[in-house]
C-alpha cells in the first residue's frame, strides 16, 4: 500500500482503502489478492517490487506526457498572442504552422531529433477556432492582472469615449490610469457595445455597471475625462459646415463683388471668435490647476498658498501644509528633486538627439516613492495628479486600432473576440503563458 492523502492505494490493483485501518487493508487483500497469501515471503516481496517498479514507470510516462502537452499548449498560446498583437485573423495559425513545417527540415537538419521536432510541430493544433479560444483565455489572464493592480492602486482615473465600428454599431471604450510601484499604467479595461442609444445616461449606466462588475471602489476615482460626445460631435460638425461654406464663398468670390467679400469676412470672424471662446472655457480648468500640476516637479519651491486643492477634498489640508513646511526645510529632499530635474533634462536630450525614449513620469514617481512616510500627504496628492488623463487620446488611438482589427473583411467578429484582440494588442501586460499552459483544465483543440 502507498499512502496518498487520507487514502491508501494498492500497488497491485490501484484500489483505495482508508488509511490507518489495518482491518480494511487486510480485508482488501483477502478479497482481491488471495493468491498473494499463498506465496512464500520471497515471492511476495518480488511480486510487490515488480508492481512498484511498474507503477513508477507509469507515473514517469504520465509526467512526460503531461510535460509534452504543457509545452505544446504553451506554443499554441504564444502563437495566438503573436497573432493578436499583430492584428492578424485567427486563420493565420494554419499559415504559421505551414511556415514552421517548411522551415524546420532545413533549420534543424543537423539535429539528431529533427524528425521528433517536425512531428511535434505537425501535431500542434493551430486552427482558427483553437487560436480564437486561446486569445480569449489570454485576454482573460490580462484582465485578471489588471483587476489585481487596479484594486491595489490608491487612486485611479477614467477616460471615456464612444465611437462606431465597421458595422456602424456604437461602442464605448473605457481606459483606467493608475500607479503601481514606480510605473504609471494606462490600460483599456473595457470596450463594450451600446445597444440602445449613446445618450449621457446610457454611457453613465454602462460605466457604473462596469465598475460594479470589476468591484472598483468609487472613492478611488480621482477624475473622469471625456470629450462630451455626442454634444461635442454636433458642435464640431456645425463648425465644419461653416468653414466649408467659407471655402466655397472664397472660391466663388469675385474681387469686384465687395458685399460678398464683407459677408465672408464677417462669417470668418464670427467662427474664429466663437472658437476662441469655446477653447478658452475648456482650458480654463488647466489654468486653475497649473500651479498644482507644477508641484509634481517643483515641490521644493512651490508655495502652499498657490496650490488649488479644491478638487482634492479628501486631502487632509492642515497635515499637508505641515508636511510641506517640513519637506521644504530639508536640504536632503530638496537636493533629491534638483538631481531628479537634471536627470529629466538628460532624458529629454537623449530623446531629441538619440531618439531614445524613456518615461519621464515614471522617473518622477520613483523619486516621490522614495520619500519617507512622514510625507505621505504630499505623496498622495502627487499619485492622484499622476492618474489624471490630459485628454481622450488613449480612446482615439484605440478606435484607430479597432478599425484595423475589425475591418470590412472581419466585420463578423463578435464583441468578445474583437475586445480580446484589441486588449492584447495595446496592453502593457504580458499574459502568463506558463500559468495558462500548466492548467490541465483545457478545452480540447479544434
Amino acid at each position: 500500500m502507498i499512502s496518498k492523502g487520507d487514502k491508501a492505494v494498492c500497488v497491485l490493483s490501484s484500489g483505495t482503502v482508508v488509511c490507518g485501518r489495518t482491518s480494511s487493508v487486510k480485508r482488501h487483500f483477502e478479497t482481491n489478492h488471495k493468491f498473494v497469501s499463498q506465496k512464500n515471503k520471497p515471492e511476495q516481496k518480488e511480486l510487490i517490487a515488480s508492481a512498484m517498479k511498474e507503477r513508477n514507470k507509469e507515473s514517469t510516462s504520465m509526467i512526460k506526457y503531461v510535460c509534452k502537452n504543457c509545452h505544446t499548449r504553451a506554443a499554441i498560446y504564444s502563437g495566438a498572442n503573436v497573432i493578436a498583437r499583430h492584428s492578424k485573423p485567427f486563420q493565420e495559425g494554419e499559415f504559421l504552422k505551414e511556415a514552421w513545417l517548411a522551415c524546420a527540415p532545413s533549420l534543424f537538419d543537423d539535429f539528431d531529433n529533427k524528425d521528433k521536432i517536425i512531428q511535434r510541430i505537425k501535431y500542434t493544433p493551430l486552427s482558427g477556432n483553437t487560436i480564437k479560444e486561446r486569445i480569449l483565455k489570454l485576454a482573460g489572464n490580462v484582465t485578471d492582472q489588471q483587476n489585481i493592480d487596479i484594486n491595489s492602486a490608491p487612486f485611479i482615473s477614467l477616460c471615456l469615449d464612444e465611437s462606431t465600428d465597421i458595422t456602424k454599431s456604437a461602442c464605448l471604450a473605457v481606459f483606467a490610469r493608475y500607479c503601481i510601484g514606480n510605473v504609471i499604467k494606462e490600460e483599456l479595461i473595457a470596450i463594450t457595445s451600446l445597444l440602445t442609444t449613446t445618450k449621457g445616461t446610457d454611457i453613465c449606466t454602462a460605466v457604473k455597471n462596469l465598475l460594479a462588475e470589476k468591484e472598483i471602489d468609487l472613492k478611488k476615482i480621482v477624475s473622469v475625462t471625456t470629450d462630451g460626445a455626442p454634444i461635442m460631435e454636433r458642435y464640431y460638425y456645425k463648425k465644419l459646415q461653416v468653414f466649408s461654406k467659407l471655402e466655397k464663398h472664397i472660391n466663388d468670390l469675385d474681387i469686384h463683388e465687395k458685399p460678398g467679400e464683407e459677408t465672408v469676412t464677417e462669417e470668418f470672424i464670427s467662427v474664429i471668435d466663437s472658437s476662441i471662446n469655446e477653447f478658452s472655457a475648456r482650458f480654463s480648468q488647466f489654468k486653475e490647476l497649473s500651479e498644482t500640476l507644477k508641484f509634481i516637479m517643483y515641490p521644493d519651491v512651490t508655495s502652499f498658498d498657490k496650490l488649488n486643492l479644491s478638487q482634492f477634498d479628501w486631502l487632509e489640508i492642515e497635515e499637508f501644509e505641515m508636511q510641506l513646511i517640513d519637506f521644504q526645510s530639508s536640504s536632503i529632499w530638496i537636493q533629491k528633486f534638483i538631481e531628479t530635474r537634471k536627470k529629466l533634462e538628460l532624458i529629454e536630450t537623449e530623446r531629441l538627439t538619440s531618439n531614445i525614449s524613456k518615461n519621464a513620469n515614471n522617473k518622477i514617481l520613483e523619486t516621490w516613492n522614495s520619500l519617507l512616510d512622514t510625507f505621505n500627504c504630499l505623496r498622495k496628492l502627487v499619485r492622484a495628479i499622476f492618474t489624471i488623463f490630459s485628454s481622450t487620446y488613449a480612446c482615439e488611438s484605440l478606435f484607430s486600432e479597432m478599425k484595423i482589427i475589425k475591418d470590412s473583411l472581419r466585420n463578423r467578429l463578435t464583441d468578445d473576440s474583437s475586445s480580446a484582440c484589441i486588449l492584447l494588442k495595446i496592453t502593457s501586460y504580458n499574459p502568463d503563458i506558463s500559468y495558462l499552459s500548466s492548467n490541465l483544465q483545457q478545452q480540447k483543440p479544434h
